[in-house]
């Protein structure tokens, strides 16, 4: 949890804990196991201290010191908080940048970035003083184990060696005893030779059983003791060692850069398996051969011995009593040689490494770059806008303009139908002066320059269709029909959308009667034909929803109904279902004189365009002109005229 430093008037410090939650408590880190407590609850008490003065509770000790480069009223408003050692040493050597300070150099520069630069500077400066040690204390650790083993064998050897001396200088006191008969002198000579040179070799075994047992109990042998050390100059036996140390080197020095699964690790794992058992072959070898040489030595001994007995009694006991003497002496003299052997070995170890230049801090904050800041910040300003839109509108597959329409199309465009914001749909009967109704009232006038070749009194079939729902078809077929009666024309708008029948709503008149009614015989035209609220309307709903709308619509009462309301109205608007879903549309497209495309900006497809295009390129479809529905532009004032168009805007 974040402790929270305060300085009060009198140079004090006030330390409390910061956002301290009583439902989730902070939690108690045993430093000295490296274990949170969960059974111990914090209780701190927040009040004032003296600067270094320890900080002291039931769960806790610490005390706070300020540096002699820091202020102490830059530690007000200070935050701190207490860190795990693992998580404390992950974060701040994971920081460190390790390099080669030139190209094909020895040399390694270390750097760290971060906000304190003199905690950055000590912390580096400690890692590379605390690396170098570490490097030195292993290459000592085998002088070390060298010793270790030799002082172990020393203790015995030195109680022995001053119980024998005092038991020699008594015997001698009592006796006295100076010196040996030549024959007697002679005997112990080669008696103390022979024992030496066996006192040496059990010695030797129990080295070779050591460097076994170490093989056994330890998976790292890099520490293992040097053979020579200890004076046992089998150069097989040396090699080996030397060999295998050597390796556990390597492997720690490539694990630094690689992992355990590097092939080069898994190289050098698989030839420390095979020198350990060589090595252990070897052991097994040399520790026979130096039990058969025990035997011998014990023989020889044992002849020497027996040659000894005939001496006189006071000489023979003398013999005895110097012979343990000497045997002790020579084996002491023998160890404390190698142990002063490799403490000068140990004494001359340097170490691997050395630093060449200490870190400082830099005097130029490395971040943040406000230049570098301000220029992304431009770039990205200018270009991630730019992406977006380009993505967005290679994405985009809809209509979005006149331009592209007229650009993917040879269909020609009657007309342009504005956005409405109105709730109803007739919106040139409750909006005559709205620019929605304009739109209408061009399209209108459009209309006639595509029935120019219709004799005077005769009627027209107009025919409105799309690709697929919700592109405004139901919506220009109301008003289109409104706007051609209040023009003195007689208009019937039919519902040919037998699926999902909609107009009646809007006209507020009833579906129960309608065209499938008439179409399967169950109604006269009479009866389907409803008079709407507005002058010169009528219309026909498409009646009930019958399971077979297709076949319907291929009946030839159809074709009756519409030749008998073409002798009775000057306009008859088909409001059909949209091309993309059902074929009706195209089957009725031979009771037209005009078929009207509706085309929704920024709703419909180019893929369903292009569909609708390949028919008319290919004449499938006659007389057919694309109306533009819910066309957005920017306000303005006048009117506008275009050959293709005519719409009301006001600018």
């Amino acid at each position: 949890i974040l402790f929270d430093i305060v300085v009060t008037k009198e140079g004090k410090l006030r330390i409390e804990l910061d956002e301290f939650n009583e439902e989730f408590p902070p939690k108690v880190y045993d430093l000295k196991n490296q274990v949170i407590k969960d059974s111990i609850r914090v209780n701190f008490i927040s009040k004032e201290y003296e600067i270094g003065e320890w900080v002291e509770g039931e769960s806790y000790k610490f005390k706070v010191n300020v540096a002699k480069f820091i202020e102490l009223k830059e530690l007000d408003g200070f935050k701190f908080v207490l860190n795990s050692n693992y998580a404390l040493t992950e974060r701040l050597f994971g920081s460190i940048t390790v390099a080669p300070s030139e190209e094909e150099s020895s040399g390694m520069s270390l750097s760290i970035v971060g906000p304190t630069s003199e905690k950055d500077r000590v912390l580096l400066n400690t890692f590379a003083d605390v690396y170098i040690q570490y490097g030195l204390d292993t290459k000592n650790e085998v002088s070390e184990n060298t010793i270790r083993f030799i002082d172990e064998q020393v203790v015995g050897i030195k109680d022995s060696l001053n119980y024998t001396e005092d038991l020699l200088q008594r015997f001698r006191s009592e006796n006295k005893v100076i010196d040996l008969s030549s024959e007697g002198s002679a005997l112990f000579d080669h008696l103390i030779e022979v024992e030496n040179t066996l006192t040496e070799e059990k010695f030797r075994l129990t080295y070779y059983k050591s460097i076994k047992d170490y093989m056994t109990q330890n998976t790292d042998l890099s520490k293992m003791s040097v053979p020579s050390a200890m004076g046992v100059e089998d150069p097989v036996l040396n090699s080996m060692i030397m060999n295998l140390t050597g390796l556990y080197a390597k492997k720690s020095e490539t694990l630094s850069t690689a992992s355990e699964s590097n092939p080069q690790i898994k190289v050098i794992n698989s030839q420390i398996i095979q020198t350990k058992k060589l090595l252990d072959e070897n052991l097994n070898n040399i520790i026979i051969n130096s039990k058969q040489r025990i035997k011998g030595f014990e023989q020889q001994v044992r002849d020497v011995e027996r040659k000894v007995k005939n001496l006189p009694k006071t000489a023979l006991s003398y013999i005895r009593i110097q012979r343990k003497f000497k045997l002790n002496e020579g084996l002491f003299t023998f160890l404390m040689e190698k142990r002063a052997e490799a403490g000068i070995a140990m004494a001359g170890n340097i170490a691997s490494n050395k630093i060449v230049d200490y870190a400082r801090t830099s005097k130029v904050p490395l971040k943040p770059k406000t230049k570098l800041t301000y220029a992304i910040a431009i770039l990205l300003g200018l270009i991630l806008p730019i992406g977006v839109i380009l993505v967005i509108d290679y994405l985009d597959d809809k209509i979005t303009n006149r331009k592209q329409l007229e650009k993917i199309t040879n269909i020609p465009i009657l007309g342009v139908i504005g956005h409405s914001s109105l709730e109803e749909n007739l919106v040139v009967y409750k909006k005559p002066k709205n620019a929605v109704s304009e739109s209408f009232r061009s399209v209108r006038a459009n209309l006639q320059f595509l029935l120019k070749d219709k004799k005077q009194g005769e009627s027209s079939v107009i025919l409105v269709t799309s690709s697929i729902g919700s592109e405004g078809k139901t919506f220009t077929s109301m008003n289109l029909s409104t706007v051609l009666a209040s023009g003195g024309k007689k208009v019937i708008l039919l519902g040919m959308d037998l699926r999902k029948p909609k107009i009646f709503n809007d006209f507020k008149l009833s579906n129960e009667s309608g065209l499938s009614n008439y179409l399967i015989g169950h109604k006269t035209k009479e009866e389907v034909i409803q008079e709407t609220f507005i002058p010169n309307l009528s219309i026909i709903s498409a009646g009930a929803i019958p399971p077979n709308p297709s076949e319907l619509l291929l009946d030839n009462r159809l074709d009756i109904l519409i030749d008998e309301l073409k002798k009775e109205f000057d306009y008859i608007v088909l409001d059909t279902p949209p091309v993309g879903l059902v074929a009706d549309a195209f089957q009725l497209m031979h009771l037209s004189d005009v078929n009207l495309f509706m085309v929704r900006q920024n709703h419909t497809e180019v893929g369903i365009l292009e569909f609708i295009n390949d028919k008319y390129t290919r004449k499938t479809v006659n007389n057919l002109s694309i109306v533009f529905n819910d066309f957005t532009h920017d306000a303005g004032y006048g009117y506008g005229w275009s050959p293709r168009l005519s719409f009301c805007h006001r600018r």
